[in-house]
């Protein structure tokens, strides 16, 4: 009797195991982390232009810090999707491709993206609300909003 195909051996060889240990596909997955990394850099470049221009660049300590987050926000987008794409091209021809360091890099630039872009927002409304607070407001008025 001939010799097995090698690509028929591995099939068998996968079957065998248990269903945990199966490989699971990289697609959907793929998509939504695209889809999510596209949203969140879009609205840190939008906010990349638009801080400056408007009323809270009065705030320059607190906006300097968020702008700089917010570009690296950016960075670590362009990296993780750019990554992502060509970890998953790979894996299609070689399913052994996918190694733990670059799961723990994607990892690493997907989450520190959120990471700068949550942290950006954060700071950003905490120095326009101690602005507020803390602003020198005459007596019997309250002080005016920033916006």
């Amino acid at each position: 009797m001939p010799a097995a195909p090698a690509g028929e051996a591995k099939r068998r060889a996968l079957t065998n195991l248990p269903r945990s240990v199966h490989p699971v596909p990289f697609e959907h997955r793929h998509e939504r982390y695209l889809k999510v990394a596209e949203v969140m850099m879009t609205v840190a470049s939008a906010s990349l232009v638009f801080i400056p221009s408007s009323r809270l660049s009065v705030y320059k300590n607190a906006c300097a810090f968020a702008l700089i987050l917010l570009g690296l926000c950016v960075l670590y987008s362009v990296g993780f999707m750019a990554l992502l794409t060509y970890f998953y091209e790979r894996f299609l021809y070689n399913d052994q491709s996918y190694l733990p360091w670059k799961y723990g890099l994607l990892h690493a630039l997907g989450f520190g993206a959120l990471f700068c872009f949550a942290l950006a927002y954060i700071v950003l409304a905490g120095g326009v609300a101690s602005s507020v607070i803390y602003a020198n407001a005459p007596a019997g008025r309250p002080p005016a909003l920033p916006f």
